[in-house]
């Protein structure tokens, strides 16, 4: 761990327990986070490969919402 606390810049500004909520918690949150942007990257790529306009716009609207 560097001397930045368990979620670096976010404890470096409000410390390990950031908002009020636990350690426990913020690693959910990050997890989660992670999780949809994961899924916009999955979406915008699926976009850029489908043939199909309306594919391709499906793909882009589950992409932003």
């Amino acid at each position: 761990m560097s001397n930045r606390g368990r979620y670096g810049k976010i404890s470096a500004i409000y410390g390990d327990t950031a908002a009020g909520i636990t350690a426990e918690q913020m690693k959910t949150c990050l997890a989660s986070q992670q999780g949809e942007e994961d899924a916009v990257m999955l979406y915008k790529r699926m976009a850029k490969k489908v043939r199909d306009q309306a594919d391709r716009e499906a793909f882009e609207r589950q992409r932003t919402e």
